[in-house]
């Protein structure tokens, strides 16, 4: 019978799409009952986060390990700055419903998957909770460049550009975070990820 890390090891894929699926389903019912656009991003983001935050919760309580190697995600494990399994996870799932909301279900003669929200808030919102030297300063220096800026599509790529650069220089840096987790190998790969995705939407509105 599985237990604890290995469990998790099983999980880890079907929780993954789980939250996919769950952001594409937010991001269509958003769509479906709100007008704003402001409060669809709230929305999102809020359930983003809520996603996040009950898997941390729930890996916590199914793998808590017999020592901290055990622990670990085993991304990066050879650095002192390796994300603990449900840290990890929380990450990759926040990630996972931010990809989705990005999905839109088309309903019509046959329902098909078309593009929903930018990503944009909810990767901010994640940012914020566990990479605040980050998410912070980025988040405030898209808020002001974006509405000055004479192209926003290329000042919303330029934010996203420097914030997965930051990730990466913080990973060698490894400066400490108010909150949140701690700058590393996986959290820079997180960032590179999300930032891609991000880009890839981005580019889908050209």
């Amino acid at each position: 019978m599985l237990r604890g890390v290995e469990l998790v090891t099983a999980l880890s894929g079907p929780l993954v799409l789980a939250s996919f699926t769950t952001g594409v389903i937010v991001q269509d019912q958003a769509v479906r009952r709100l007008r704003s656009a402001d409060a669809r991003a709230l929305a999102v983001t809020a359930a983003t986060l809520a996603v996040s935050l009950t898997v941390w919760t729930a890996v916590d309580a199914l793998a808590p390990g017999s020592s901290e190697f055990t622990q670990s995600s085993g991304v990066g494990f050879l650095s002192s700055q390796v994300l603990r399994v449900w840290e990890s996870l929380a990450l990759w799932a926040g990630a996972a419903v931010t990809v989705g909301t990005m999905v839109r279900v088309v309903r019509g003669h046959e329902r098909r998957l078309g593009l929903g929200g930018t990503g944009l808030a909810p990767a901010a919102g994640l940012a914020l909770l566990y990479v605040p030297l980050i998410g912070l300063p980025t988040t405030v220096a898209w808020a002001v460049i974006r509405p000055r800026s004479p192209d926003r599509i290329w000042a919303t790529a330029a934010t996203i550009i420097s914030a997965v650069g930051a990730a990466w220089v913080f990973s060698v840096l490894d400066p400490a975070n108010p909150w949140g987790l701690v700058h590393g190998p996986e959290t820079a790969l997180w960032a590179a990820v999300l930032g891609g995705a991000l880009l890839a939407r981005l580019a889908a509105d050209q």
